[in-house]
């Protein structure tokens, strides 16, 4: 079964960091690209209101959890 994985991405300096390797930002898997794009919307509106000192993108990916992010 392929799932989708909602992974958030901080700049950081100038790259791009998985949520993976920062604590409690883990990614998170969903059983259909719907869902996961469902709770990435939500994500993002729960995190406006956090004081988050970098920028930061939500991304849906099939398979495994994104690593690295090109933007």
């Amino acid at each position: 079964m392929t799932h989708w994985w909602l992974t958030i991405f901080f700049l950081i300096g100038d790259q791009w960091i998985s949520g993976d390797q920062l604590d409690g930002w883990a990614s998170r898997s969903y059983e259909t690209f719907e869902e996961c794009e469902e709770r990435r919307l939500f994500g993002e509106q729960e995190v406006k209101s956090l004081v988050i000192p970098y920028n930061f993108i939500w991304i849906c990916n099939e398979g495994i959890p994104a690593k690295h992010l090109s933007v």
